[in-house]
């Protein structure tokens, strides 16, 4: 990774950078999947929902900005406590926030919205997700055509972290266009 990061600045290297992003994530959340999976679900400590949130969202914002788009945060100004496993959060917000990146047309806004009844949407203006596909998308593998990018992994890692976690996720079209997930989890 550092070889990556003494590159000159130019598309080729942000672009590289990017997918070594976005593979570290894959790879993240397969260990971390890996690591649950030999667990029961048990009783996490609470932890705050809206600074992990917002912590993911400040890491993203160069990555975003390099990329000619920009990224929203709209939360409570309180604390959003749930119970959970830290690094399997953190990871199912990164997957989420690295997808609407690469659906968000340059010069968009990813828009990150947490509620405070523990509810995250990350919003994009992209192509979106057809209705039929809807009930595919969070399943091993899947991917819209050969020529998508990715391995198909991501959204069912994040599925089977967010079932764990208790919580639920689901896809919607965002009005005007786009794919709105949303991940809810109990307080």
């Amino acid at each position: 990774m550092a070889c990556v990061e003494a590159m000159r600045d130019d598309a080729s290297s942000r672009e590289l950078r990017r997918h070594l992003d976005h593979l570290q994530n894959i790879v993240e959340q397969l260990l971390i999947s890996a690591r649950l999976s030999g667990r029961t679900p048990k009783s996490e400590a609470p932890l705050d929902f809206a600074a992990l949130v917002l912590a993911k969202v400040a890491d993203y914002t160069p990555l975003i900005m390099e990329n000619e788009r920009a990224i929203a945060f709209e939360g409570p100004s309180t604390g959003v406590m749930v119970r959970g496993d830290r690094r399997a959060l953190e990871s199912v917000i990164a997957n989420l926030i690295d997808n609407a990146l690469r659906a968000e047309p340059k010069g968009g806004t990813v828009q990150v919205r947490l509620t405070s009844e523990a509810t995250l949407e990350v919003i994009d203006h992209g192509e979106g997700v057809a209705e039929s596909d809807r009930s595919m998308i969070f399943e091993p593998f899947w991917r819209k055509s050969e020529a998508t990018p990715g391995t198909g992994l991501g959204l069912a890692i994040v599925k089977e972290i967010v079932e764990f976690q208790g919580g639920k996720i689901s896809v919607d079209e965002t009005r005007g266009g786009g794919a709105t997930f949303s991940v809810s989890f109990q307080r």
